[in-house]
């Protein structure tokens, strides 16, 4: 997980640049969605925005916060 702000002023082709904050790693069982969910729910303020690679995985995390 890593946290970004955009750069202010700045912007790309593909839409303003981030600049990462901080960094927290863990190593998790499986990439399962029911473990992710359970991760992100533990670690990830309810009010961040969750930005991803798509993976089917993911689909349920727009449900968490």
């Amino acid at each position: 997980m890593a946290e970004s702000i955009p750069i202010e002023g700045e912007t790309t082709k593909t839409g303003k640049p981030r600049k990462v904050g901080h960094i927290k790693m863990f190593v998790i069982d499986d990439l399962k969605a029911s473990t992710i969910n359970l991760n992100v729910s533990e670690h990830v303020d309810k009010d961040a925005i969750i930005d991803s690679d798509n993976s089917t995985s993911y689909t349920n995390l727009k449900n968490i916060g």
